[in-house]
C-alpha cells in the first residue's frame, strides 16, 4: 500500500507541479498580452493625436485660403461698386447738365419769343431752333447696364 500511496502522491505533485506551471504559463500569457494590449492602445492613440493634428492643420490651412479668397472677392466686390457708384454720379452729372442746357435753351428760345424784335427773331431763328432740335434729341430714358462701365 505504501508503494501505491507513494505511485499515487507522486502524480499528485506531478500534477500539482503541471498546474502551476500552466497557471505561470497562462498568468505570464496574460500579462504579455495586457502589456501588448497597452501597447497597441498607446500607439492607436499617438496615431489618433497625429491624424487629429493632421486634420486640424490641413483645416486651418484651408480657413486661411478661404478667408483670403473672401477677402479677394470682398476688395473685388468694393472696387466694383466704387465704379458702379462712380459711373452712376458721372450718368447722373450729365443728366443734370443736359437738362440744364435744355432748360437754358428754352430760356431763350422765350425770350427770342416774347421780347426780341421780328428782325432778331428771323436772325436768330435758325440758330435758337437748331440748338433746340439737337437738345430735343437727347434722352430721358434709364442707363442701360453697360453704360455703367462696369460688368
Amino acid at each position: 500500500l505504501k508503494p501505491l500511496q507513494q505511485l499515487a502522491h507522486q502524480e499528485r505533485v506531478n500534477i500539482e507541479t503541471l498546474r502551476e506551471r500552466l497557471v505561470t504559463k497562462v498568468l505570464e500569457k496574460r500579462k504579455k498580452e495586457m502589456q501588448e494590449s497597452q501597447l497597441r492602445h498607446l500607439e492607436i492613440t499617438s496615431l489618433i493625436e497625429r491624424e487629429e493634428e493632421k486634420i486640424h492643420s490641413v483645416f486651418e490651412s484651408l480657413k486661411k485660403q478661404l478667408d483670403c479668397q473672401r477677402d479677394k472677392l470682398i476688395k473685388e466686390l468694393r472696387r466694383i461698386g466704387l465704379k458702379k457708384a462712380q459711373a452712376i454720379a458721372k450718368i447722373s452729372e450729365e443728366l443734370e447738365e443736359n437738362v440744364k442746357a435744355i432748360e437754358d435753351g428754352c430760356r431763350v428760345a422765350d425770350t427770342l419769343v416774347n421780347t426780341a424784335s421780328d428782325i432778331d427773331l428771323l436772325t436768330m431763328n435758325t440758330t435758337v431752333s437748331s440748338r433746340l432740335n439737337e437738345l430735343d434729341r437727347y434722352s430721358f430714358e434709364a442707363p442701360r447696364r453697360e453704360d455703367f462701365g462696369v460688368d
